[in-house]
């Protein structure tokens, strides 16, 4: 099994230029996974797609896979830690009482949501099966 962590760090030296990766001449665009809130709170989604027009059989196979990936990754919350250490920078920088007060409730309804989950999980998991055989079999 691919430890979680190396595959994390493989996807964040993606995203972000490193030294040890040569970069290309002609470099394209990913696309984009947005998520942005509308005015009634909802969660909005857009899916931006670059322009394959120019693009060679080998890249089309390459971009589609990272954007997969990237969608599993969002998904399974891989980069969690790295949006709370940006909102946490965020919040040291910012001399605004009310976006450091917002930036805090964030984190912190994060780790509620976060545990309320591990303990569902934990249910759904457990040694005792959801539906008994003996209730449903049951003798009259």
């Amino acid at each position: 099994m691919i430890n979680i962590y190396q595959t994390y760090k493989k996807l964040l030296s993606f995203f972000k230029p490193s030294s040890e990766k040569p970069v290309k001449e002609n470099q394209f665009n990913i696309g984009n996974l947005l998520f942005k809130f509308t005015d009634s709170l909802d969660v909005n989604i857009t899916c931006e797609i670059p322009s394959v027009e120019t693009l060679s059989l080998e890249e089309i196979g390459e971009l589609s896979e990272k954007y997969a990936e990237l969608i599993v990754y969002v998904n399974n919350g891989l980069f969690k830690e790295e949006i709370l250490k940006i909102l946490k920078n965020n919040a040291k920088k910012t001399d605004d009482p009310k976006e450091t007060l917002y930036i805090n409730n964030v984190i912190t309804f994060c780790d509620i949501i976060h545990n309320e989950l591990i303990k569902v999980k934990s249910k759904i998991k457990g040694d005792q099966p959801l539906i008994r055989p003996s209730s449903v079999f049951k003798n009259p």
